[in-house]
């Protein structure tokens, strides 16, 4: 199971911001390429972070309505 990823099934994901920060290793042009391959989707929405969630996860703030919207 993916954390802080909301994934359509599809060819759409949605993730928080997070993932930019949660490893310097990488900057942020270079993770968006890398999780549409590693996820196999055209799309990522990246949503910025509510101060008052410190773990960060989208799964707890958005879902698919349906899988091919």
């Amino acid at each position: 199971m993916w954390r802080n990823l909301v994934f359509n099934g599809k060819d759409k994901a949605v993730t928080t911001v997070r993932v930019f920060t949660d490893d310097l290793q990488f900057s942020k042009s270079e993770v968006d390429p890398m999780l549409k391959e590693l996820l196999q989707v055209t799309e990522i929405a990246y949503l910025p972070e509510d101060d008052d969630d410190i773990a960060g996860h989208s799964e707890k703030i958005v879902m698919w309505a349906e899988y091919d919207k």
